[in-house]
């Protein structure tokens, strides 16, 4: 898919993006991972102008890994819910998918961490 920017020749595969997910990825160090999730959060905050996510997922800052797992479970609950409509679902979609990723790149890190203690 492309985007083109008005009439001045530029386009712009959809491609080339790195998703948010895919940067958490890539990241070295916890501090990074919640780097990288407080500046989700900030987004969230200024771009959720309807309130489609509770205030706890725009709340900061971050507590560790339990604080991300009780905002999954948040997000689940919500979007399970009757009420949340199609544009609710998919950002409540993509803020766990964002949060899992970094749950999963946490515990990579911290069993890398400990491998290397152990050796």
């Amino acid at each position: 898919m492309q985007f083109s920017a008005v009439d001045d020749g530029l386009s712009l595969e959809r491609s080339t993006f790195l998703p948010f997910s895919d940067a958490i990825q890539e990241v070295t160090s916890e501090h990074e991972i919640f780097f990288l999730l407080t500046a989700y959060v900030e987004a969230l905050s200024y771009c959720d102008k309807l309130r489609l996510l509770p205030w706890q997922m725009r709340d900061l800052p971050l507590a560790g890994s339990d604080d991300v797992k009780a905002r999954i479970y948040g997000l689940k609950v919500r979007g399970m819910a009757s009420n949340a409509d199609h544009g609710a679902r998919l950002i409540i979609e993509e803020t766990i998918d964002v949060f899992r990723t970094a749950l999963r790149r946490l515990a990579s890190l911290r069993a890398d961490d400990a491998q290397l203690h152990a050796a």
